[in-house]
This record gives C-alpha cells, structure tokens and sequence, in this order.
C-alpha cells in the first residue's frame, strides 16, 4: 500500500539510514531498537521504521536458500495478528532494494504506537504504589489489570500460532482506551516465529517465565 514515490522519497531523505549497518541512525523514542528507527509519515499516519541489520552474508544465505529475510517474516506476520485481534505493531509498508531474489538492505514500517515500555510502567507506575488503598488507584487492581492485559494479548498469539521468542518488558508497550482500561501492545515483531500448530504448554510456560 506504499507508493513507489514515497518510498524513494524516503530513501533519498534518510540515504545514509537506510544503508547503514546496526547502531547508526534516528531513534524512534525507545519504542524499538535505538539506531534502527526512523519516524516518517506514512500519507498522514505516523509510522516507525526499522531498518533489518542483518549483515550481507546473511542476505546473500537467506537469498540462496530462498528464505525470506527478518522484514518481510516481521510484515507477514504482523498482518496475520492483525486478522487475530492481536494487540501488536501495525505493518503499513515494506521496503526492499536489491537484484533479483537478492535483497541487499530493507526495512518494515510499523504504525506508531503510543505508549510506554512494561518495564517504565512497572517501574515509574505500580512501584510509586503503596500496597492497598492509595491515592487515585491501589497498587493490587492497577496489577491486577496490567497483568491481564498481557494474560489476553499473549493467549491470542499463541492462539494464532505465532510465538514471541524473545518476549521481554521492553517489547510491550503499555497504555490505556478511553475507559481508562489498561492496553498491552507487542512489538519487536521480527523476533516472532509462525508456528505450524499453537505452542506447547511447556513452550508458552517457558516463555512467560523468560517474561517474569
């Protein structure tokens, strides 16, 4: 759903970005890696991207085997969880330039997403808590919600046979609807791996142990 004009409008404004190995660049605020994230525009709607630094050995690997490369498994799945009702990073574009089956560097452009990371959260929100009755919320309901925010995204991800491989506070973004109700969003989506069938009990314990 990108135009080729704004693509190019992109890589000539950002050349040096989109070319670049890992850890140069803008940073898109701490929703994703430092180094790898730009903000653009995406026809009015802003969008993070994030530039794949995998290195050309790597391209050349995943060319002759016909593997697709971390953008494009990151774009196809996020548009999988998005028919799921999976609270996760939205792909609104997807950036490849090379010859042939050969992708020499890309980039996935995922709406931006509002929010704080888990860890902040816990840390700048549940912990200025005391334990039961405080000012504005006690500590226990504000868990108790944010804890099954998580519950919810995380049994829908699996429910749709995708699993987070690296599930971790800074990869949840926290925020809340206008109810006021606590909303847990996924992101990182290039560590996600599309399963043939729904994880394992012992798979989805091992990765919410990994998360607490």
């Amino acid at each position: 759903h990108l135009s080729r004009d704004l693509a190019e409008k992109w890589i000539a404004e950002h050349p040096d970005w989109f070319r670049a190995g890992a850890g140069a660049g803008a940073s898109a605020g701490g929703a994703v890696g430092p180094g790898r994230t730009v903000r653009v525009d995406v026809e009015g709607t802003p969008g993070v991207a994030k530039r794949e630094a995998a290195t050309f050995p790597k391209r050349l690997l995943c060319a002759l085997v016909g593997r697709a490369g971390r953008s494009r498994k990151a774009f196809e799945i996020g548009i999988e969880l998005a028919g799921a009702r999976v609270e996760a990073a939205r792909p609104l574009a997807l950036i490849e330039v090379g010859h042939g089956k050969l992708v020499r560097w890309s980039c996935v452009v995922f709406q931006a997403i509002e929010g704080t990371t888990l860890r902040s959260f816990i840390l700048e929100r549940v912990a200025g808590l005391d334990p039961g009755e405080a000012p504005g919320e006690a500590r226990d309901v504000l868990k108790q919600g944010l804890w099954s925010a998580i519950a919810a995204q995380g049994a829908r991800l699996h429910a749709a046979r995708v699993r987070q491989r690296d599930l971790k506070a800074p990869n949840i973004l926290i925020s809340r609807d206008r109810e006021g109700a606590i909303r847990a969003s996924l992101i990182d989506l290039e560590g996600m791996t599309k399963l043939a069938s729904p994880p394992s009990t012992r798979v989805r314990a091992r990765d919410l142990a990994r998360l607490a």
